[in-house]
């Protein structure tokens, strides 16, 4: 059963171009059932989420949706998305982990993939950790 939304909630305009924020420029394509593309600079619909298809004039549902890694401090409110880039979201978990001494969950989509924990909790100065 496809997720029910608004079906007049409007992604992008008539050209099929998307929303422009500044604050988020990773790019994203979906796939409706009608086979037409969009690109989404702005958070994607989900899967099987019905949108207004901008080339047919119809409500479509999403076919195809891609995964996007994404990570959320434990401890603070840092958190960024990646798109589908998992090595460049492992380091700047570890980055934020180590200067801030801080646990990051890095998520795909609504799966939790991994979780960073922070090393200074576990090594004291002047000890070894083996």
């Amino acid at each position: 059963m496809p997720k029910k939304t608004n079906p007049l909630r409007k992604y992008g305009n008539n050209s099929g171009a998307a929303f422009y924020n500044p604050d988020d420029r990773i790019a994203r394509t979906i796939a409706m059932e009608c086979h037409h593309r969009i690109e989404f600079i702005t958070s994607p619909p989900t899967l099987g989420e019905l949108i207004w298809c901008a080339r047919c004039q119809l409500v479509r549902m999403v076919t195809v949706a891609p995964a996007e890694y994404r990570i959320s401090c434990t401890s603070c409110s840092y958190g960024r998305r990646f798109g589908e880039d998992y090595k460049t979201a492992e380091r700047k978990a570890a980055e934020h982990s180590m200067k801030k001494d801080h646990d990051i969950k890095i998520m795909n989509g609504t799966e939790e993939v991994a979780i960073r924990k922070s090393m200074k909790k576990y090594y004291q100065p002047g000890s070894t950790l083996f």
